[in-house]
């Protein structure tokens, strides 16, 4: 997370917190997932690294205050419509524990969800969604299947999705049957 520091381009409104921010809001964030009740659904180390850091690396993901890591780990993989692979350089490690940790948690009858889900999608800035909106019911029928470029997150509240929403929300059913995604 520290890496953060080096990258130097950002979405519009982004800026990456200094280095003793940085260090306080992750020692933060570890000592959260040592006492989290999902370290009891994944073994102590998996490929030598301790679990805590699996779930230290769910709750940064997801966290919005102080800094919504979210939108700086998934901004190279969709920078104005061209994926910037260069730029994933110090994202990697990060993907990697997260993508583990869902691997895991999503085995786990705790973390199931059969159901609804909503998905907000700013537009702004990306010509290939901005034409899609301008068209979205021929772009996104109904039981169209999407395939995002990055990790996505979605919600059960409508309203929450549109505070994401400057052009497209999505509403996603049948979620966790029939190994729906």
């Amino acid at each position: 997370v520290l890496e953060l520091q080096q990258v130097t381009e950002l979405p519009e409104g982004l800026s990456v917190p200094s280095t003793g921010v940085l260090a306080a809001l992750v020692e933060g964030v570890l000592e959260k997932a040592r006492s989290s009740p999902s370290l009891k659904f994944l073994p102590k180390t998996i490929d030598g690294i301790d679990s805590v850091d699996f779930i230290g690396a769910l709750v940064l993901y997801t966290m919005e205050e102080p800094f919504p890591f979210y939108a700086f780990l998934t901004y190279p993989l969709n920078v104005k419509g061209v994926r910037k692979v260069e730029l994933l350089t110090h994202q990697l490690p990060f993907f990697k524990l997260v993508t583990i940790a869902w691997r895991y948690l999503e085995r786990m009858e705790d973390y199931r969800y059969e159901g609804v889900v909503c998905r907000g999608l700013r537009i702004q800035g990306n010509p290939v969604l901005m034409e899609k909106h301008a068209d979205f019911q021929k772009a996104f029928p109904v039981g169209s299947k999407i395939t995002f470029a990055a990790p996505t997150s979605t919600t059960t509240n409508p309203h929450i999705a549109a505070t994401f929403t400057n052009g497209i929300q999505f509403v996603i059913e049948g979620v966790g049957k029939d190994g729906a995604p």
